[in-house]
């Protein structure tokens, strides 16, 4: 857990393949090929990048690393083998590709499963609920330590009346979400039709409003240089203090022993009960973990293996509430 009184100031990674990174670009741009060749480079070619495909448009690419996945189930598969330690020996980084087909695949289970056409038919917004919850999967890739990257396709829109034109992605907003708030750099390729070669720009303008740039990139810069430049931007920033480990995407620990909690919890339980403050303790416990239909509060037994955190948090409370009457 952490401890305000003990922070260190934050040092800047230099450890290129930490950053996560989104690639836009309209079909036959190269997504995929430029994206493994990028994450190669920046691996210095001692591991290669795990793509998870949810479309057959890779096995032109020579040596990419992928697996190609048809539902949820599978993709679950996947996350589980990915947090085994000898995936971490393997490959340098998860890449999901394409992200429009991960969204209708997420699309399609949530509605199968609750009975409706679409999950937008499921009342106070719980189908988007329901996407971001099986969603979560990639916040547990991150947590165990992987870097992720994305390949989105690109919609090119005209507006009639003012004949604008925008690139935009087509996803739901949980799923964009999802992708972009963890993401440093989301850019659009495109091809330089005199050289043939991809270029990147990460610029948001009027016509890519969707692109982000959280380390000062070149306005335009070729694939083929892309660590370069990304090297270039991450030395330049001012005042910064560097380090090669990844703070980026470090292992976050989220496994609590439940056991040792609810032992703590009925300790605490048991001072407040002796020093009669049971009705505070009972509140707690009715608040958080909830009551049964009696009325009477459900207990830590009553909490299973996925509710780590809820237990976590209620021994703070007792702790909290125990500190208060100074019982310890």
């Amino acid at each position: 857990m952490a401890n305000i009184f003990d922070l260190k100031e934050n040092k800047v990674s230099t450890d290129l393949n930490t950053y996560p990174l989104v690639i836009m670009g309209e079909t036959g741009e190269g997504k995929t090929f430029s994206l493994d060749k990028i994450l190669r480079t920046l691996a210095d070619g001692k591991k290669r990048p795990f793509f998870i495909m949810t479309e057959n448009r890779f096995q032109h690419i020579p040596g990419i690393m992928a697996v190609k996945v048809n539902n949820i189930s599978e993709l679950e598969s996947i996350k589980n083998q990915l947090k085994s330690p000898k995936a971490k020996e393997l490959y340098s980084c998860v890449v999901i590709d394409t992200v429009d087909t991960l969204d209708t695949m997420t699309e399609n289970f949530v509605a199968n499963a609750k009975g409706v056409e679409i999950s937008g038919d499921l009342t106070f917004g719980k189908g988007n609920k329901y996407i971001k919850s099986k969603l979560f999967f990639i916040d547990e890739l991150r947590n165990a330590g992987w870097t992720v990257h994305f390949a989105i396709q690109a919609y090119k829109n005209t507006n009639i009346l003012s004949q604008e034109t925008t690139y935009d992605a087509k996803l739901n907003k949980e799923t964009w979400a999802k992708i972009s708030q963890g993401a440093y750099l989301i850019g659009i390729i495109s091809k330089d039709v005199k050289s043939d070669e991809r270029l990147l720009t990460f610029k948001k303008t009027a016509m890519y409003p969707l692109l982000k740039d959280s380390v000062g990139m070149p306005n335009v810069i070729k694939v083929s240089e892309f660590k370069q430049g990304l090297q270039k931007a991450i030395m330049s920033i001012p005042g910064a203090e560097f380090t090669d480990e990844n703070t980026i995407n470090p292992i976050i620990e989220t496994t609590v022993d439940l056991v040792a909690l609810k032992a703590k919890g009925n300790e605490l339980g048991g001072l407040l009960a002796g020093a009669g403050k049971l009705d505070e303790a009972v509140a707690i416990l009715k608040n958080n973990i909830g009551q049964n239909d009696d009325g009477s509060p459900k207990t830590f037994d009553s909490l299973i293996a996925s509710q780590g955190d809820l237990a976590q948090l209620v021994v703070i409370k007792l702790q909290e509430l125990v500190d208060s009457y100074k019982l310890v």
